[in-house]
Formats: structure tokens, C-alpha cells, sequence
């Protein structure tokens, strides 16, 4: 049984749509309540907090098998979960996509958010997709994806904690070099001694940029 949450827009009308995306042996449970905090900023958007598709290795859920990683080095040079990152990429634009024709949401009237996993995830599937999105939220991540993937240059944000001992805050770094290369516009927020998390700086960082990647 999918353990996906969704909270309905506070106004009736439903007008856009932000997916989230957890990290590896999480649940939505751990973002949903950021999602209820940036409600009151986006009163007509529908917040879809997703489940990972697989069981992870520590228990909870996660979006692909890691493989072999075992945090050493950097993780946008580990190429082993390529092949997962796709096919959970391709499943999630699938589901994405459902929800959007369901409720009449347009391309430029989505946006994604991920954490750690969640973020590799949010950031290969929002600039694979043919249409692009009204934006993606990067945090705690990696840029795990290839160039031959990339198909549209929506709005980026990433957000890293520089006291991240899970996901190397270099990667943040590298994840807006190579943005930037790809003539995306990217916005790096890093978060001074903050460890692989979301502190309340970081929720209102995330909570103004969607806001205005859906014009509210």
C-alpha cells in the first residue's frame, strides 16, 4: 500500500503542484511537515510528498539501490547507481505526470523538491523532462545526472549544510558549476553549521523560491 501523502490546496481551486521526494531510508513523513509550513505561501498549490520505490538496505525507503557507496569520496563521481537513477527517474516522471494531467497542472506549473536521495532524484527527473518545470530543489544532494539526459533548463536551487558529514557540501558546489555550464540558472544556498538536514533558514530559502518559481 503507496505510503504517499498529499495535502490538499487551502483555497479550493488547485492551481499548481509541488512533489517531494525524501531521502534514502526515510519517508515522507520527515518533509511533510515543511510542506505544511510553506502552505500558507501557496494556498492554491496540491503538496504530493512521495515514497521511495524500494525498501533501503537501513531500514525505511529509498528511490534506487546505492549500490556499493559507502560515503567515502565524492558521490557525483560514483557512476555504479546510473542505471537505478534512471529507471526511478523514469517511474517518478510517469507518477508526476499522472497527478498532473489529474488535476490540469501544466509543465510550468510544477515544481520538485528532494532531500539527499530525494534531491539526486528531483534533479535528474526535473531537467530529463521534455517540458520544463517551474522549478527544482536540490537539498543535501548530488548532481548525479549526464549531460545526454538533460532535455530543459528550469530554475534551480540547491541548498547544503556546510557541517554535512552524509553528503559532502563540496558536492553543492560542484552541482552549481556544472548548472551553470549547462545555461541553467542556479541559486546556492549554504547553510553555515548545519549537518545533513533542513533548518528553519533553509525552509524559508525553499518556501520564497517556490513561491516565486509558481508566481505567487
Amino acid at each position: 500500500m503507496s505510503g504517499d501523502l498529499y495535502l490538499p490546496p487551502l483555497l479550493e481551486a488547485t492551481k499548481s503542484l509541488v512533489v517531494l521526494l525524501h531521502g534514502y531510508g526515510s519517508a515522507p513523513s520527515y518533509l511533510a511537515p515543511f510542506a505544511r509550513a510553506w502552505q500558507g505561501a501557496l494556498p492554491h498549490t496540491m503538496f504530493a510528498v512521495l515514497e521511495g520505490f524500494e525498501k533501503a538496505l537501513t531500514g525505511g525507503r529509498a528511490w534506487f539501490d546505492m549500490k556499493n557507496w559507502s560515503g567515502k569520496g565524492l558521490l557525483s563521481q560514483h557512476t555504479a547507481c546510473q542505471e537505478g537513477l534512471q529507471r526511478a527517474s523514469f517511474k517518478l516522471d510517469k507518477k508526476i505526470q499522472e497527478l498532473m494531467d489529474r488535476h490540469q497542472i501544466r509543465a510550468r506549473q510544477m515544481c520538485l523538491m528532494g532531500f539527499s536521495q530525494g534531491a539526486m532524484l528531483a534533479l535528474h527527473t526535473g531537467l530529463a523532462r521534455s517540458e520544463a518545470c517551474a522549478g527544482v530543489v536540490a537539498c543535501a544532494g548530488a548532481l548525479l545526472m549526464q549531460e545526454e539526459d538533460l532535455q530543459s533548463r528550469p530554475p534551480v536551487l540547491v541548498v547544503h549544510g556546510s557541517a554535512d558529514t552524509a553528503v559532502a557540501p563540496l558536492e553543492a558546489d560542484l552541482a552549481q558549476r556544472q548548472l551553470r555550464a549547462w545555461g541553467i540558472e542556479v541559486t546556492k544556498e549554504m547553510r553555515p553549521r548545519l549537518g545533513h538536514g533542513i533548518d528553519q533558514g533553509a525552509c524559508d530559502k525553499i518556501g520564497a523560491f517556490l513561491a516565486r518559481a509558481l508566481m505567487v
